[in-house]
Parts: C-alpha cells; sequence; structure tokens
C-alpha cells in the first residue's frame, strides 16, 4: 500500500462529505466521493454526510456457509434465496462468482438471487455532497436528485451481465437464477424498460444500420467513436435481448420488462444527418426518457436508508 502511495484507501468509506453549493446543478453527478475526488473547495455547512456501509447478501452468505457450516451440512442444502434490498459495497453484482466452490462441492446446490431494482439500482443514484446539498439548502434543491439517464440502465445491465457470467467460473447455468424484482413499482419498471432500454437499444441498432462500414470492434472514426462511446454497450443489448427473448435460465424478472422497439423508422427520420448532428438528435430523443416514481416513499427516509446525515 505505501509503494502504491494509497495507504489511506481504507479510511475513504467513512469520509463525511459536507454540503456545498456550488454542486447544486450537479444532482447528475452519479458518482460518490468515494470513487472520484470532489473538484471544489468544502464550504462551512452544518450538514454532513457519508455513505452506509453494507456488505451484499451474497458476501454474507459466503462467510456463513464457510464459517458456521461444516462439509456435511453443506451439502446437504438443496436451496437457497438471498435477497438483495439495499445498496453494497464494490460491486456487489458480481459477488455471486465467489459461490462457485460450493457449487463444485455440492451438485444439487441451487441458488436464486432477488434484486430489489428501487433498493439496489434506484438508491445509489446521488452522491454524498448532492445529498448533503439537498438537506443544507432545502430551498434551492429539487425534491428528487435527478441522474444522467444512462445510469440506471446502465446499473440494471451490470446485474444482467454479471449473472450470466457465472458460467464462465464454473456454476451450471441452470442452478443459479438473477430475479429482477420491481415489487410495489412493477408498472413504472415496465415503462422504464420501455421508454429508455428499449429505445436506447433501438437507437443502437439504427447506428449499425446506418454506418455498416464503421467497425464497432476496431479503430474508427473520432467521431463514430463518440456516438458509440455515448450509446448502450452491445453486450447490454445481448443481455437485454436475453432477459426478453427468455434465452437464458439465469436470468427473470417478476415485471413485464415491455416489447422491442422498432428501428426502421429512426433509419429514415435520421439516415440523411451527419454523424454529429444524428449524435445530438439522439441525445436530445433521448435525455428526458428517466423519470423518479411518483408514489415512492418520503425521499428523505430513502435517503436515511442510505446515507449517514449528521446536523450541527
Amino acid at each position: 500500500m505505501k509503494l502504491l502511495a494509497i495507504g489511506d484507501i481504507w479510511h475513504l468509506p467513512s469520509v463525511w462529505h459536507e454540503a456545498r453549493p456550488c454542486c447544486s446543478a450537479d444532482d447528475g453527478d452519479y458518482l460518490s466521493a468515494v470513487h472520484r475526488a470532489h473538484r471544489h473547495h468544502p464550504v462551512v455547512s452544518s450538514v454532513r454526510c457519508r455513505e452506509k456501509i453494507r456488505f451484499s447478501a451474497v458476501a454474507n452468505a459466503i462467510r456463513f456457509l464457510e464459517s458456521r457450516l461444516s462439509p456435511k451440512q453443506r451439502f446437504d442444502i438443496r436451496s437457497l434465496i438471498l435477497h438483495e434490498d439495499l445498496p453494497s459495497v464494490n460491486q456487489p453484482s458480481a459477488h455471486a462468482q465467489g459461490l462457485a466452490p460450493f457449487y463444485r462441492e455440492n451438485p444439487h446446490l441451487r441458488i436464486e438471487r432477488r434484486v430489489n431494482l428501487m433498493g439496489c439500482v434506484n438508491a445509489t443514484l446521488a452522491s454524498p455532497s448532492c445529498v448533503a446539498n439537498h438537506f443544507q439548502f432545502p430551498d434551492d434543491q429539487p425534491e428528487r436528485l435527478r441522474p444522467f439517464s444512462h445510469e440506471p440502465r446502465r446499473r440494471i445491465t451490470q446485474w444482467l451481465l454479471d449473472a450470466l457470467a457465472v458460467t464462465e467460473v464454473g456454476i451450471p447455468a441452470d442452478a443459479y437464477t438473477l430475479v429482477l424484482q420491481a415489487g410495489s413499482y412493477q408498472d413504472y419498471f415496465t415503462d422504464q424498460f420501455q421508454r429508455q432500454i428499449h429505445r436506447e437499444i433501438a437507437w443502437h441498432k439504427a447506428f449499425k444500420v446506418l454506418n455498416q462500414d464503421c467497425p464497432f470492434n476496431g479503430p474508427v472514426h473520432k467521431l463514430h467513436q463518440d456516438v458509440q462511446l455515448t450509446m448502450i454497450d452491445p453486450q447490454e443489448v445481448d443481455a437485454v435481448e436475453t432477459l426478453l427473448n427468455g434465452t437464458s435460465p439465469i436470468l427473470r424478472a417478476d415485471f413485464n420488462i415491455g416489447v422491442a422497439q422498432e428501428y426502421d423508422s429512426i433509419i429514415n427520420d435520421t439516415g440523411h444527418l451527419h454523424v454529429g448532428d444524428w449524435k445530438f438528435k439522439k441525445y436530445c430523443t433521448l435525455s428526458d426518457s428517466f423519470e423518479r416514481p411518483t408514489h415512492e416513499v418520503d425521499y428523505r427516509t430513502r435517503l436515511s436508508q442510505n446515507f449517514e446525515i449528521q446536523t450541527d
């Protein structure tokens, strides 16, 4: 740690963040200060905030199975249901790969991992500084912090991609299931999949048709590269379509994830545009695709579940 000059990295999760009025326009800055240092100077504030640190249900299950049960007891287990209800440290979507040794030990094991989308995805779309701002300057802050429209999609598709990757470490596809749970927000997440994710996929496919000479895996012109960087990744498209078509036993959802959107109209409407204008058209079309639920629990109550907040 000394050689890498990151000796204080273990203290980062416990750092308190003050409200900064210069960040009032940064509500879309979803990245936590744990991952990126703030670029503005702190100010004197009566509100401090930091993220609550939790371990995923899978991480806790691994520790329990290893430390509390004997090999004989583990072999007798037939099924486990793990509930992921709140945000947790590191990349919780990838934690399931740590279950591989238990499958090798017990070929009869079946695990279902249920992920609460409202708790694990929507709850993480704010930085501690933005939350502190919300409490320090309630009259100046919007009632709901608004992330970039693509960020909820990235959080959701990461869960899908990491679930499909468990087969790479030897977990059988028919022995592990990830269930996306919307709970009482089923209509909301159905709408978000249709309005945001399926629209992004349609624009992705339209771009590929309009730019068939542009390699999607290799050197590209800078303008085309800029467009690709703002679009949904091909792997994300494959993961969503796997869930939509039910082609893998690993992925399930407890709500209707919508239907694929046609993209011929996008090709017809934008085929004449220069790539820079095409990018702007896509941005204008998709920038309003993310909406907060209108019937969710009190916003400050949800924040208090995921952040520690101190006031003088």
